[in-house]
């Protein structure tokens, strides 16, 4: 059933980098009170605290405060240890998978289930990922005054930034404790299932996923919250 496909090249790996700060982001992030009561400047576009010239590190309440405002408008950014990353900015195949996933997830996880698309999800102090799908318990009036902190399943669309969503994202979902880990390719098509999340030291986060598995358009997939639903990968695929 399951078909062990080579994991694809690409030319140039895509790496996430710090967002550098323009004078006008930094300025619109001041006027709606971000980071009020921390003395911090901007340095060849480095936010840095006043006190040690060292990078601001921003906590995930920071993060959604600076959702808010216009300082990051138009841009895709994740929080991983307290850094601001720059992300690749979704395209239609990107985003028209993201919608296929959500149907077909919907569909499978029924009621008492919620999937929540590009939105907040804080797996520690400092680290927001922001994954473009993840499926949680109850409905979006259970988290009115909060933000899950564990999911069912998680998925990300891959385009430009697939070797780090199965890279790096992946041992930083397993330190999370995430069970299900999906990566959709849109380039190949295919789908990279991750499980088993253990402690392991020599890992990056210290964590890392013992079972992976490449799935082609012609396999199924379960997934382990919804043990009774076989999908057709092919119906995950753009």
């Amino acid at each position: 059933m399951t078909t062990l496909l080579p994991r694809p090249k690409l030319a140039v790996p895509f790496v996430p980098k710090p967002h550098r700060w323009t004078c006008e982001q930094f300025h619109n992030m001041g006027d709606a009170g971000v980071l009020e009561g921390h003395p911090v400047m901007l340095i060849d576009g480095v936010i840095l605290e006043k006190s040690n010239a060292k990078p601001h590190r921003w906590t995930c309440e920071e993060f959604h405060d600076l959702g808010d405002t216009v300082a990051l408008a138009g841009q895709s950014v994740i929080l991983v240890d307290g850094e601001i990353l720059d992300m690749p900015n979704p395209n239609p195949p990107h985003n028209g998978t993201v919608g296929i996933l959500d149907c077909k997830l919907r569909e499978v996880f029924g009621a008492g289930h919620w999937c929540r698309v590009q939105s907040s999800f804080a797996t520690s102090l400092g680290t927001d990922p922001v994954p473009d799908l993840a499926v949680v318990l109850g409905s979006p009036r259970d988290y009115l005054q909060h933000d899950p902190t564990t999911a069912l399943l998680i998925v990300e669309v891959s385009d430009t930034s697939l070797s780090y969503d199965i890279g790096e994202k992946s041992n930083l979902y397993a330190a999370a404790g995430i069970l299900d880990y999906w990566v959709i390719d849109v380039n190949t098509p295919q789908l990279f299932v991750f499980r088993d999340p253990v402690a392991d030291p020599a890992s990056p986060r210290g964590h890392r996923y013992t079972t992976s598995h490449t799935l082609a358009a012609n396999d199924q997939i379960v997934p382990l919250a919804a043990p009774s639903a076989t999908i057709s990968v092919r119906e995950l695929l753009p």
